[in-house]
């Protein structure tokens, strides 16, 4: 719906702007980025492990080459398990009998 768009993109654009600080905290460059062994193995892990079935990875690199794909990365991620999972799994209380729902 409309409003789920709505919040979407704004949900989107702070965890963005938060995980891209997070990041710039966290890497001082490209390089360092390139040379973390643990989150490149997170990144190969992710394409030959959890998405092992799909085509090309499902578009998820398998290695993280600077900074700013490793921000977007993560806030896909973040993203997905956060907002777009309850938008689409918590819309079900609008089709339940009242009594059988906690009140929110």
């Amino acid at each position: 719906s409309g409003i789920n768009a709505e919040y979407g993109l704004a949900s989107w654009e702070l965890i963005e702007a938060y995980v891209t600080e997070m990041v710039d905290l966290a890497y001082a460059s490209d390089e360092d980025v390139v040379k973390d062994e643990e989150i490149q193995n997170f990144a190969r892990e992710i394409v030959e492990h959890g998405f092992r079935r799909f085509e090309n990875g499902a578009g998820f690199p398998r290695s993280l080459p600077n900074k700013e794909k490793l921000a977007e990365c993560l806030t896909a991620i973040i993203f997905n398990f956060s907002f777009y999972h309850a938008s689409v799994n918590f819309q079900t209380f609008t089709y339940c009998f009242a009594p059988n729902v906690p009140h929110v």
